[in-house]
């Protein structure tokens, strides 16, 4: 009888274990691609830039809950940061976001706003995405960073 006992907890063990495995692996596949960028408004004292992303769930398990954040930076130089919270991205699926950010002229150099008129840059992400495993009591964190060539 202990035998049976002892099986039977090893194969739940074993089913938790690879439950997580499987959650975190899901969330290790998430791909997030900077998917539009376009200019807005130039006015006197800023430019509005809105940013789309892309982020694709390439796993076969759910992601309940992810969240992100991003500090953006325009040829290196940071001009501000997003933050996306608690989606839920169902397997081998993808979701879009968009975020509006203003660029004030006082915050970048005078040679970036020459790159903004003429529209050839690069712009980047950095930061990371977090997940919920373990039936959601455990968050899972994993690092990004995401560069898209403009011209």
């Amino acid at each position: 009888m202990k035998k049976i006992i002892a099986i039977i907890v090893a194969i739940c063990l074993s089913l938790l274990a690879y439950n997580v495995y499987s959650e975190i692996e899901a969330i290790k596949s998430v791909v997030i691609e900077i998917n539009e960028t376009e200019l807005n408004d130039i006015t006197f004292s800023y430019i509005s830039l809105k940013i789309g992303i892309k982020i694709v769930n390439e796993g076969a398990k759910g992601i309940d809950d992810l969240e992100g954040n991003f500090t953006i930076s325009i040829l290196n130089t940071s001009i501000g940061r997003i933050h996306f919270g608690k989606i839920d991205i169902k397997p081998c699926s993808s979701t879009n976001s968009s975020f509006y950010m203003f660029l004030y002229y006082d915050k970048i150099a005078d040679s970036i706003i020459e790159v903004l008129k003429e529209w050839k840059f690069s712009i980047s992400a950095k930061g990371f995405i977090k997940g919920k495993i373990f039936f959601g009591l455990i968050s899972y964190k994993r690092n990004i960073e995401i560069v898209k060539k403009i011209d």
